[in-house]
This record gives structure tokens, sequence and C-alpha cells, in this order.
């Protein structure tokens, strides 16, 4: 059994999980952003 497939799915993982992690928790920072900005916005336009 060859081990090269192996270590590559498990380095392949183990790059792309944390890059998945970092990209969620920007998504939700962005969308409170966006909402503090539409009710900055909202408050202005009335």
């Amino acid at each position: 059994m060859r081990k090269v497939p192996f270590i590559t799915v498990i380095l392949t993982l183990a790059l792309a999980i944390p890059v998945i992690v970092l990209t969620l928790i920007e998504i939700v920072y962005l969308l409170d952003y966006a909402r503090s900005i539409g009710g900055a916005l909202i408050g202005v336009i009335e």
C-alpha cells in the first residue's frame, strides 16, 4: 500500500480546514458589519 496518496489527503485537509474556518469567520464579521452600515444609513435617512 502506498502512503503517498494518504499523506497528500491529510496535508490537503490540514491546509484546507483552517482556511475554511477563517473564511466563515470573515463572512460572519462582514455580515455584522453590513448590518451596522445598513442601520446607520436607515438612521440618517429617517
